[in-house]
């Protein structure tokens, strides 16, 4: 089991830390590297770049800030605040695309219709 406070490994059926004294909590990581109960969680982090690209900038980028959000939680073994940022970066992809599709919609719109020559 990993410390929280000084990650120093440490036996599975240990109450405190055996360098710093800490109290281990039960933690849904049972040794670094391995998933947690539940499953790994995807952190949406391509989707989230690609939504910073090509559709709204604005909300692209608190799709990137949650997606890194995923991996720090899931680095200091928080399941619950990694699962939290992981919902909230798929949100923001996601609008972030339907924004992007709207206005880039709205371009087309406004180039095909017959009344875009008199606004040249």
């Amino acid at each position: 089991m990993l410390c929280s406070q000084c990650g120093s490994q440490n036996r599975d059926d240990a109450k405190n830390c055996q360098i710093c004294g800490a109290t281990l909590a039960a933690n849904p990581y049972q040794s670094a590297g391995t998933t947690p109960a539940g499953g790994p969680v995807s952190n949406y982090l391509w989707p989230a770049i690609a939504a910073t690209v090509f559709c709204f900038f604005p909300f692209g980028i608190l799709a990137i800030v949650y997606a890194i959000r995923v991996n720090s939680c899931v680095a200091r073994g928080d399941y619950q605040g990694a699962l939290a940022a992981s919902k909230s970066a798929k949100i923001w992809c996601w609008a972030s695309f339907a924004l992007g599709l709207v206005f880039y919609l709205v371009v087309v719109a406004f180039t095909i219709s017959p009344g875009f020559e008199q606004l040249r």
